[in-house]
């Protein structure tokens, strides 16, 4: 499936990847475990091409965003470049609002 994703995102079809993620971390999740490191792979994927959909998604990456740095910091330690990865998308994403506010004015 995730094949298929970066298929549908190699072609400019955002929406239609990140449905196939989701459908992908369902499966990832019934089959092995919610706090999987499979799991928080597949959530930082999505969490990386919301953020860059638009301020309608912003608030579903930022949650993908905490739920792969809870599960890498859980399986990683805190200080893993899973975790640092993360954080990384994190700010930038906040760094990409608080730029957007002010440009606005």
């Amino acid at each position: 499936m995730k094949k298929t994703a970066d298929f549908h995102l190699s072609e400019g079809n955002l929406k239609t990847a990140v449905h196939t993620l989701t459908k992908c971390l369902e499966i990832q999740q019934k089959l092995i475990g919610k706090e999987s490191t499979d799991a928080a792979d597949t959530l930082l994927k999505m969490g990386s091409i919301m953020a860059n959909m638009g301020a309608d998604y912003q608030y579903r990456a930022m949650t993908a965003f905490e739920e792969a740095l809870k599960i890498y910091q859980q399986e990683y330690g805190a200080s893993s470049k899973e975790a640092a990865e993360c954080l990384k998308n994190i700010y930038l994403l906040l760094h990409k609002h608080r730029v957007d506010i002010f440009s606005d004015d």
